[in-house]
């Protein structure tokens, strides 16, 4: 004779308490989570890289043409601390036609960024030494130019992410 198992189910009461539990663990663990990400390093690179892409888009829809190169601003990346740029870093002209700062004036932050003008292409790119020790991260973004539609190529070059 084969005795069969009945399948237990939880109760209403087991179920509630289960479903408590959960979502006394997820208002715990989450927030602390969610301001980690955004406290990153690569959370700035994350979202400045590829709205400076955009800006320059932007840019060539409106223009017909892409900025002048800019080298890396500010020339040397912040060391493992991110920093507060001086007045003026940011007067280059190609960063005032593009709009572009990394952020409000007085944020520290922990990249350098440059615009590269390769005729029928572009690169943006950052640079970063996140931990301080001279070795620096970069990231790049490169556009294209094609019967003048300019456009973002797909993914992200990425390089020495964490050093």
């Amino acid at each position: 004779m084969v005795r069969r198992r009945k399948k237990r189910r939880l109760s209403i009461r087991q179920g509630a308490i289960l479903w408590a539990a959960l979502g006394t663990t997820l208002a715990t663990c989450v927030p602390p989570f969610v301001r980690e990400l955004h406290a990153s390093p690569l959370h700035e690179v994350e979202e400045t890289l590829p709205r400076l892409g955009e800006l320059v888009l932007e840019f060539y829809g409106r223009t017909g043409t892409l900025p002048g190169s800019v080298a890396l601003t500010p020339a040397t990346p912040a060391r493992g601390t991110p920093r507060i740029d001086p007045p003026g870093t940011w007067d280059h002209p190609t960063w005032v036609v593009l709009g572009f700062r990394p952020g409000p004036d007085d944020a520290p932050h922990l990249f350098s960024f440059s615009f590269d003008n390769q005729g029928s292409s572009f690169v943006v790119e950052a640079r970063g030494d996140l931990d301080g020790d001279g070795a620096q991260s970069r990231f790049a973004l490169r556009g294209t130019i094609d019967n003048g539609t300019a456009r973002l190529d797909e993914g992200m070059v990425v390089e020495n992410e964490l050093e």
